[in-house]
């Protein structure tokens, strides 16, 4: 089915299916896949046999498509899909106890029971676990695919941002500065300062009025989230601070609106009563729709490191030998160079800290190491006719190399540490990795064997059913584009607005630095004076905020800009998913779910917490379809345990984890493999996670990184709070849930006031903890669901985990793990 006009016949194009010409040529092919099965090795999954032209050959046949081609199957008949509703899933399959007799099969179970993503919100329900688990993410997949995805332009608009555009061998080889010619069919998918897609009905996203920017007042709301104004700092209990820089890190590399600098810019009024004048975003009308663009290309290419435009990559290179401009200091190691204005030459230095300062400097260090192992390996001079050429060819591969590592590190080192769940976990190593390594790697975990050679999954399901078929693959297989070119949307911007994990201090090496020191050019004196090694030591140590709706980071509230002017972030966070037209929160869980049924009607509906419920009644003179976007989000208290992040970011998460990866030709069997990435550039990938490109280049880490038990398939990861770090450089719980923002009484805006808890000049190495004598504050504020998580190597207990009670619309609730009658330590 030809939706759109963009799944086309491809001729001659590596990695891309040739699909049926025609009618007679589809029903052929359908005949010849019968009579070569003759009695089909599915047939014990269905209650009724093979027979011509019923919905059950349909399904045969689409669901060999998917084994084969891993594209169509899910556009033409959804019902065959793999996670299209469980119709080509046994009911019952024979019970191993009792030959004859039969028991229910649990995959059945687990893609037909009625469990949406409603349901978590309205009651805070976990998800499936296991085989069933990860069943129900696919077909909750599936619906968002059919459902939530939007191409910003027309067939015949992309027929003319086509025109110019041609696909030469180097093109086809290498990664594009640009982002075209990645999709070689469609050369322009992808491009920098292209359109930005939607995942939302069109009918719910608008252009907006001056009115409907300011209701209600920015400032009203913004100055109600702050930690200062509530109970001071909320620590995550799932992610340090290498975790918080890392997602801006990756959002560099993903998105960034195009600012129209030539029209009327509207004001926003600062806590001091002063006016700051907020560029609008570049907008394109077309009749009722209203896009924007994405100045960055819209792949994870690693553009955040060598740019998005053919001068900004030039900048950041040497032209000599692969390498990246870089200033060698006198401890022999290599940092971020600055230009005669003290500009960090770098692809995207925007909204620049230490936290950016930290990734940039370890990934600059990472591929000068691969161009050298590459040229003594792999790539070496006597393989080129000319030095040129030879750097040419080693500055791309590291490109295309560093590039799939940072999607790696992304996808089953941060992703699991924030989404601490088991059927999560297990879905995102198979984004990468595939259902059957996947299922191995698992299997190995818990002391099993691989699979056996019959292939069959449990309960006796064919594992090559889903194995080989789009989005089930992993990285190396099929390309799968659902029928909609990529782009990243305005929706998925939004839910990544993620300040709140931003803190307001960090303890470096014991002592406490304000975090609004360490902004734009005050980022490079402390990297220099302090090294690498402590910074990242410093990052793992300090925990990340929590997301949650009063955890807003004081320090952004008075953030000085380069230019001396004074900008309130909550208030421009508010203000930008409002003039992009992104529906507002109870539109925007509606859009997600397409059906009325699911409209939000009341603030208990949000949010089991009393308190917070009546924060938004009175923010918004209760009117629940006025609440913002971000407010609701990190408000939402009905969420999935060991979720991080809200059940409604996460159903946006859910297609774009995935999505991101199936329709990049670097990360398909056309590109992933050694002919774009050298067998060297694949194996360290596959080879390499975060902690070992830490010690590679910080190997004064190691008594630090040794503890956390890294496997292939793990729960731990770095960006969980290291263990094995002394005291006086952990954060202390009770020190951050009874001081303030900035380590003082709770209220204080003043630097801390708090007695070193080690006031000794040369402390023993290992003291014993005691705990500030702080004022105390108001108890801890419950968060709903916040349970305790082992991370293999530490327990960390949260508000909610330990006993704190806290209120809804019936009376007093306990937290969720205490209401089902869980134990609890």
């Amino acid at each position: 089915e030809d939706r759109g006009g963009y799944m086309q016949w491809c001729n001659n194009v590596p990695g891309y299916p040739q699909f049926y010409a025609d009618e007679d040529d589809c029903m052929t092919q359908c005949r010849e896949f019968l009579s070569y099965t003759g009695e089909h090795p599915l047939d014990d999954l269905f209650e009724q046999p093979w027979d011509s032209a019923n919905s059950v050959e349909c399904r045969t046949i689409h669901l060999d498509r998917v084994r084969r081609l891993g594209e169509l199957a899910i556009i033409h008949c959804p019902h065959a899909s793999p996670g299209g509703g469980g119709v080509c899933v046994a009911r019952v399959i024979p019970d191993p106890e009792n030959p004859g007799q039969t028991i229910p099969n649990p995959a059945f179970t687990a893609v037909t029971q009625e469990i949406q993503l409603a349901d978590i919100w309205r009651s805070g329900n976990n998800m499936p676990t296991g085989l069933n688990g990860m069943l129900w993410l696919g077909d909750q997949r599936s619906k968002l695919i059919q459902n939530n995805l939007f191409d910003p332009y027309t067939p015949e608009q992309r027929d003319a941002l086509r025109v110019g555009i041609t696909c030469g061998p180097n093109q086809e080889k290498w990664r594009t500065a640009d982002g075209r010619c990645n999709n070689l069919c469609f050369p322009e998918e992808g491009m920098s300062n292209t359109r930005i897609g939607r995942q939302l009905r069109h009918d719910l996203a608008h252009t907006p009025t001056l009115y409907d920017i300011n209701d209600p007042p920015l400032a009203k709301v913004a100055e109600a989230l702050p930690r200062l104004k509530n109970d001071g700092y909320h620590p995550s209990p799932l992610l340090n601070l290498l975790g918080a820089a890392w997602l801006q890190f990756m959002n560099h590399d993903w998105f960034d609106h195009v600012l129209d600098k030539t029209a009327p810019c509207f004001n926003i009024t600062m806590p001091d009563g002063s006016i700051f004048c907020l560029h609008p975003t570049k907008r394109e009308m077309e009749g009722e729709d209203d896009w924007g663009f994405n100045s960055v290309t819209h792949w994870w290419d690693g553009s955040q490191m060598y740019g998005s435009t053919q001068e900004q990559e030039d900048r950041v290179r040497t032209f000599s030998g692969g390498r990246l401009v870089s200033e060698t200091r006198p401890d022999g190691k290599e940092y971020l160079a600055r230009d005669n204005e003290g500009n960090v030459i770098t692809g995207f230095s925007d909204n620049w800290w230490i936290g950016l300062e930290i990734f940039h400097t370890l990934f600059l260090r990472e591929h000068q190491y691969i161009v050298q192992e590459l040229a003594n390996g792999d790539l070496p001079r006597s393989q080129f006719n000319s030095d040129a050429e030879h750097d040419e060819a080693l500055f791309q591969t590291a490109k295309l190399i560093v590039s799939a590592l940072t999607a790696k590190l992304h996808t089953i080192d941060w992703t699991p540490a924030v989404l601490f769940q088991e059927a999560t976990q297990f879905g995102l190593n198979v984004n990468w990795h595939g259902l059957i390594k996947t299922f191995d790697l698992w299997r190995n975990s818990i002391g099993q064997p691989n699979l056996s050679s019959d292939g069959l999954l449990p309960g006796g399901l064919p594992l090559e059913l889903f194995a080989t078929s789009g989005g089930f693959d992993g990285v190396g297989g099929k390309p799968f584009h659902v029928d909609v070119p990529h782009s990243v949307t305005e929706e998925f911007v939004s839910v990544y607005r993620m300040h709140h994990l931003m803190p307001d201090f960090v303890n470096i090496d014991g002592n406490i630095k304000g975090i609004e020191q360490l902004y734009f050019e005050g980022a490079w004196q402390p990297m220099l004076e302090q090294g690498l090694s402590k910074w990242i030591l410093a990052f793992g140590s300090n925990r990340a905020g929590n997301l949650d709706v009063l955890n807003y980071p004081d320090s952004l509230l008075h953030l000085k800009m380069p230019d001396g002017r004074i900008l309130n972030m909550a208030e421009v966070d508010i203000a930008r998913d409002r003039e992009r037209g992104v529906p507002r929160y109870a539109e925007f869980r509606r859009g997600l779910q397409n059906s009325e049924g699911e409209f939000i009607q009341t603030f208990d509906q949000i949010t089991p917490v009393v308190e917070i419920q009546e924060l938004l009644y009175d923010l918004y003179d209760g009117d629940i379809m006025k609440v913002d976007l971000m407010v609701g989000l990190m408000a939402e208290g009905y969420r999935p345990a060991g979720y991080g992040f809200s059940a409604t970011t996460f159903s946006l998460f859910l297609l774009f984890a995935s999505r991101r990866l199936w329709t990049d030709r670097f990360y398909r069997e056309a590109g992933y493999n050694a002919e774009h990435y050298t067998q060297w550039g694949l194996d360290h990938v596959e080879n390499t996670n975060l902690k070992d490109l830490i010690l590679r280049h910080c190997p004064d880490l190691s008594e630090f990184l040794d503890d956390i038990p890294y496997t292939d398939y793990t729960k731990a990861t770095v960006f969980h709070p290291w263990p094995g770090v002394p005291a006086q450089q952990r954060p202390d719980p009770h020190f951050s849930k009874q001081c303030g923002a900035f380590g003082g009484p709770c209220g204080a805006a003043t630097r801390p006031t708090c007695p070193d808890p080690n006031p000794n000049p040369n402390p023993n190495p290992n003291p014993t903890p005691t705990e500030p004598t702080c004022p105390e504050c108001k108890p801890c504020r419950p968060q709903p669901g916040m349970v305790e998580w082992n991370v293999n190597f530490n327990t960390y207990k949260e508000c909610g985990g330990d006993g704190c009670p806290h209120k809804n619309m019936e009376g007093e609730r306990k937290s969720n793990a205490e209401s089902k009658g869980e134990s609890k330590q």
